[in-house]
């Protein structure tokens, strides 16, 4: 019975057959597409997370410069003790500018999701009152520290008055010795300058006689203009100073920022629903008339536009600028700008290559909710022809894979 026992033991299980193709089907089963709204989430919390180290050193970054300001930023007794007096208010509003520009450039970042749910606006809502709040109160520390800077100028000038007048007695009798010596070479000037007329005079005359030097005088003078070339300039220049002036000022800094020379990234997605082909993209902010969809002579698709900062946008980078450089011309506030904007704002441009199946003459543009889509639907009793090639563009030839992103 115990050899028995031991032979059932020691018997392997029989092992069932299941097809190598059957067990492979979970494999292979393609995972669902994300929709747009996943996405946009998914991206939003990436990008809390990734914030939180940020949002940490700016807190540390604001309670330092809280705490300073509130022991030393209006004593000025104590700020004319210190080595260099003027220097210490400046670090001091460079650190208040500091915080509020890493501010502005969270903001900036939660400010291209559109499309999020509700707990995640709440989120965002609540971030953006908060460092609102505190750009707000730095920005008051900040003026009070340009007073503060004011009153120290203002008595390291009275300083520098009395070293002045102490150096002006000093400087009085080397005036007197240095007149005397400037009355010296002015005489032996004099000397020289009638020694030179003479040799000039003899020169001329030698000249005269001879003939030589006749056409020296000779000049080439450009046409003048007709009056009513004048006029038109002047049109022209008067009706651009009232446009100006008629603008605000966001709006003149504005135009005068060639957006052109600007290149910003923006990702497009191709979507393949069988009697239609789908190329969509997030770009919030646009206008209708800042987008331009057509057909190129080689029979491309283009895509392309350009992206400007609204009001709230231009006024919140000119603030920034101010805060930094202090008053500075518009023209110096656009160069500045234009660095600071590049890759946020700018222009976008992409080809896409359209199968021979597309009804070309049916392709519709529609832009909602800060999602371009561009919709190119098939021909009737077409099937499927090829997969769409997309992502040329004026860098690039375009990627093998039809459902490559592209920048």
């Amino acid at each position: 019975m115990e050899e028995e026992k031991n032979q059932e033991t020691t018997t392997p299980p029989e092992m069932t057959n299941i097809p190598i193709s059957e067990g492979n089907k979970t494999e292979e089963q393609e995972s669902p597409k994300e929709t747009e709204e996943e996405r946009v989430n998914r991206e939003f919390g990436e990008k809390m997370r990734s914030l939180e180290i940020e949002l940490d050193k700016i807190k540390r970054k604001y309670i330092a410069f809280k705490k300073v300001f509130e022991e030393h930023g209006e004593d000025v007794e104590y700020l004319m003790k210190q080595e260099k007096a003027v220097k210490e208010c400046e670090n001091m509003i460079k650190n208040g500018i500091e915080v509020n520009e890493m501010n502005m450039k969270v903001l900036m970042d939660l400010d291209g999701f559109v499309g999020l749910n509700e707990e995640n606006r709440k989120k965002r809502k609540d971030l953006v009152i908060k460092i609102q709040e505190e750009l707000d109160e730095i920005e008051g520390m900040v003026k009070k520290l340009r007073v503060t800077k004011m009153k120290v100028e203002k008595r390291v000038e009275e300083i520098e008055k009395q070293k002045q007048a102490m150096e002006e007695e000093k400087k009085k009798e080397e005036e007197e010795k240095r007149k005397e010596e400037e009355e010296k070479k002015k005489a032996e000037e004099e000397k020289e300058r009638a020694i030179e007329e003479l040799k000039k005079k003899k020169e001329e005359e030698m000249k005269r006689k001879s003939g030589i030097g006749k056409q020296q005088n000779q000049r080439y003078v450009r046409p003048k203009k007709t009056q009513s070339e004048r006029e038109e300039e002047s049109k022209e220049e008067e009706e651009k100073a009232i446009e100006l002036e008629k603008k605000s000022n966001s709006e003149r800094i504005r135009e005068m920022i060639d957006w052109s020379k600007m290149k910003m990234n923006v990702k497009f997605q191709v979507s393949d629903r069988g009697n239609n082909v789908i190329v969509y993209g997030t770009i919030a902010g646009l206008k209708d008339e800042d987008i331009d969809v057509n057909i190129t002579k080689n029979g491309y698709l283009k895509v392309s536009g350009v992206k400007k900062p609204n009001d709230n946008e231009m006024n919140m980078i000119i603030r920034t600028i101010k805060q930094r450089m202090g008053n500075i011309s518009d023209e110096d506030i656009a160069k500045i700008a234009m660095k600071y904007c590049n890759g946020r704002f700018g222009t976008f441009s992409q080809l896409y290559e359209i199968p021979e199946d597309i009804d070309i003459k049916n392709i519709t543009v529609n832009y909602d909710e800060g999602i371009l889509q561009v919709n190119l639907p098939r021909k009737q009793q077409t099937r499927r022809s090829m997969y769409p090639r997309f992502g040329m563009n004026d860098y690039n030839d375009g990627y093998d894979d039809p459902y490559d992103s592209f920048w």
